[in-house]
């Protein structure tokens, strides 16, 4: 069940020359920096979803709002829906810096002898400035600065009422169809707890979700973004809520 809304190895590059030195020396560091990170954050996120109500979630929150802005960050990057683009890239590029001499003969032949071409190193380059980068620019600075510029609101769903996840475990909002930039982002941490940072305000807050509430941020993410192909939830009670569905039980 823990890869059920993953693509195992995906940010990984498929190397034509399997077992050669450049296919070992690259092999599983993105995916390894990933799972680092996501161990760094893991007990922020317990302390946040274990609040016992809605003053102590915002008190976990308070304590490291940077690790929910991260944590956020991260999802959004490292998503398919945005990372494909940047990868599709790569072989053209790869072309262009051979034709603009930044790639020697030299460094050709180098990489042949080690089993890369120049496609494969470029496409590894590429995950890893997409994914880590912070410079003036790069997707995860851009999404940073947005998040610190924004209000939160954290949202405990009442006691009946589940949250649900998929595959896109986030959903960004625009209130007006002409700007470039989000009005809010809806982020679920799991069943009974979700975040939304938003640009209606500043500073942060925590509330109580009734169950109509609930449903329309479930609805939300499971129908109104067209990224989702999967729904995820924690009895079948809710994934049948969501889905249009009547009665069932976990």
């Amino acid at each position: 069940m823990r890869d059920l809304c993953s693509l195992r190895n995906y940010h990984e590059v498929k190397v034509s020359h399997a077992g050669s030195p450049g296919d070992l020396a690259i092999r599983n560091r993105v995916e390894k920096q990933l799972s680092e990170r996501e161990r760094s954050l893991a007990g922020f996120l317990h302390s946040v979803t274990a609040a016992q109500n809605v003053t102590a979630l915002k008190v976990a929150a308070e304590q490291d709002l940077d690790s929910v802005k991260t944590l956020l960050a991260h999802m959004i990057v490292r998503n398919p829906i945005n990372l494909n683009s940047a990868r599709e890239e790569s072989e053209e590029f790869s072309k262009s810096l051979v034709a603009e001499g930044l790639l020697s003969q030299g460094d050709l032949s180098d990489l042949d002898a080690i089993g890369l071409t120049p496609g494969e190193l470029t496409e590894h380059s590429i995950i890893r400035a997409e994914l880590w980068s912070l410079d003036e620019g790069s997707p995860m600075r851009s999404v940073l600065s947005w998040l610190d510029d924004a209000g939160v609101l954290l949202l405990r769903a009442r006691v009946g009422s589940q949250f649900v996840t998929a595959d896109v475990p986030f959903e960004l909002g625009w209130s007006d169809a002409k700007s470039e930039l989000p009005s809010h982002i809806f982020f679920p941490l799991d069943w009974r707890t979700a975040v939304i940072f938003h640009t209606y305000g500043q500073g942060l807050s925590s509330r109580y979700a009734e169950a109509d509430e609930v449903s329309w941020w479930n609805w939300v993410l499971a129908k109104w973004c067209e990224d989702t192909s999967m729904v995820v939830a924690k009895s079948e009670q809710a994934l049948r809520l969501v889905m249009g569905e009547s009665g069932g039980s976990s």
